[in-house]
């Protein structure tokens, strides 16, 4: 199925990166156990954003994902670091103004709060 909500892409190298899904920052937690330094993190939402979304699920799913990413480490090329870094903070900060807090009513302590 073709992901309606991917309009556009980035061009990095060879690869063309859709925007990062809520499925992809699932797959990531997924992925923590696995012990990736940070620059095998950021190479790691390179290859999550390379490849279609059904593809990263079913890889988390069977456990191939992480012998995938770090093969992907291994020929990543040094050279695409600083695009691949901006690219990966720009995805972080849309991310982070995504974020909502939920408060529970149950917790509310203001009694002037109109009741539900």
């Amino acid at each position: 199925m073709k992901n309606p909500f991917i309009t556009s892409t980035t061009t990095l190298g060879p690869l063309k990166l859709r925007d990062l899904t809520a499925q992809d920052c699932i797959s990531m937690a997924a992925l923590e156990s696995a012990g990736f330094s940070n620059l095998e993190t950021i190479i790691a939402m390179i290859w999550l954003a390379s490849q279609p979304t059904e593809d990263v699920e079913q890889t988390i799913g069977d456990g191939t994902a992480e012998a995938l990413i770090r093969a992907f480490v291994r020929v990543f090329p040094f050279r695409l670091l600083e695009d691949a870094g901006a690219w990966v903070t720009a995805q972080k900060s849309a991310q982070a103004d995504a974020q909502v807090t939920i408060i529970s009513k149950d917790n509310d302590t203001d009694s002037k709060a109109p009741k539900n």
